[in-house]
């Protein structure tokens, strides 16, 4: 018997570890958004020297494009796993 996706009323019925993966990513791409808006946050308004802001910086980036690769392979399994369970 295969876990449910989200929520034991879902439609959606996978394995337990695709499940576990899929709601991981879930919460992991607003986790990186929210580190990533800390980071510019601290580089903007800390005192900190200007590459240790320029580096925060960069950082920042990096973590809003992860967050955003994360959230589109999510988008894309999430679409898959409805077509294939129609």
């Amino acid at each position: 018997m295969g876990a449910f996706f989200f929520s034991p009323k879902g439609r959606m019925s996978v394995s337990r570890p695709l499940a576990m993966t899929m709601n991981t990513l879930n919460i992991l791409a607003p986790a990186l958004l929210l580190l990533a808006v800390a980071l510019a946050i601290l580089a903007k308004f800390g005192e900190t020297s200007f590459e240790t802001s320029q580096l925060m910086t960069k950082y920042a980036v990096i973590l809003v494009v992860a967050s955003l690769v994360i959230r589109i392979i999510w988008g894309t399994t999430i679409r898959l796993i409805r077509k294939r369970s129609k």
